[in-house]
């Protein structure tokens, strides 16, 4: 599955990325975070922070290729904060 990053090239999804699904998905609210767990593998997070059921995937390949209703992902290194401690 091809997916864009703010344009039409393929890209291919990775940790802490930011998934915007399509108002018509069966999804309640369209933001999700891409995450990873070391015992269970990789999964799509709310970012509402409401627990609903998680689906474990072995590879970040096999995640992307399940995806459906997909907007828009914004790359982790597009929103990221960048925090600066004063000293």
């Amino acid at each position: 599955m091809n997916l864009s990053v703010a344009s039409k090239e393929e890209y291919k999804i990775q940790v802490g990325d930011i998934i915007e699904y399509e108002q018509s998905s069966h999804r309640s609210h369209p933001y999700y975070m891409v995450c990873r767990s070391e015992e269970e593998g990789y999964f799509v997070m709310s970012l509402t922070g409401t627990k609903g059921k998680l689906r474990y995937y072995k590879s970040l390949m096999l995640l992307q290729h399940r995806l459906r209703g997909v907007s828009k992902i914004y790359s982790k290194d597009e929103w990221q904060l960048k925090l600066a401690q004063k000293l």
